[in-house]
């Protein structure tokens, strides 16, 4: 899961990443350095993951709404079941 905070013309990341057994929260902040905070268990993750925004939001970021259009993605209609192929 990612998560994009901005502050001005600048952007942090927030990352959950698995490692193994374990969790890694990554914060990249605007200038590339990045600290990790290992969570060894799902409490210890949202724990994590509840320290780290309040933390951003403490600095002055923001959270960055959701925009599919930045990603170049767009919603896609996912058929419940496959469509049969059209004859022809």
């Amino acid at each position: 899961m990612i998560w994009f905070f901005d502050r001005g013309r600048e952007t942090t990341v927030c990352e959950v990443r698995r490692r193994q057994s374990q969790f890694e929260v990554a914060v990249r902040g605007p200038d590339g350095q990045e600290t990790v905070h290992v969570a060894e268990s799902p409490a210890a993750l949202f724990a994590q993951l509840e320290a780290a925004p309040r933390r951003l939001f403490n600095e002055g970021w923001r959270a960055r709404p959701v925009d599919l259009l930045v990603t170049g993605l767009a919603p896609a209609r996912v058929p419940l079941r496959p469509e049969p192929e059209p004859h022809g």
